[in-house]
């Protein structure tokens, strides 16, 4: 994929259980911050 940017995420956003509750805040951050994507 020529036009992509890799980056790295914590796996354990990925589990389910109590850091599923943290897991919107983070990955909303995480697209804010890393891709410049404006998450409302």
């Amino acid at each position: 994929m020529p036009n992509t940017k890799p980056i790295l995420v914590d796996g354990e956003m990925f589990w389910y259980g109590p850091r599923m509750l943290e897991a919107a805040q983070y990955f909303k951050q995480l697209f804010c911050d890393e891709l410049g994507f404006i998450v409302d």
